[in-house]
């Protein structure tokens, strides 16, 4: 995995969290969500709420392009 970002946004009035993974090439996709997976039971239980916390999670791959170069097709 290459990098983790988090936003908490308000749903319907309730907190809510959106989980950016970006994966390097050859990570195991099913590897990183496990691993969120737990993380998120985990802060589930510290916050105590009795009900889970919504959670969006998005998986990026590597772009197989150069950062900053333009990748349209010509």
């Amino acid at each position: 995995m290459s990098g983790v970002s988090v936003a908490a946004y308000q749903l319907k009035g309730e907190p809510a969290l959106k989980l950016r993974l970006r994966l390097t090439a050859g990570s195991s996709p099913s590897a990183a969500v496990e691993a969120a997976s737990v993380a998120v039971r985990g802060l589930d239980l510290v916050l105590g709420t009795g009900r889970p916390l919504p959670v969006l999670l998005e998986v990026t791959g590597a772009s197989p392009a150069r950062p900053g170069a333009d990748s349209r097709v010509r």
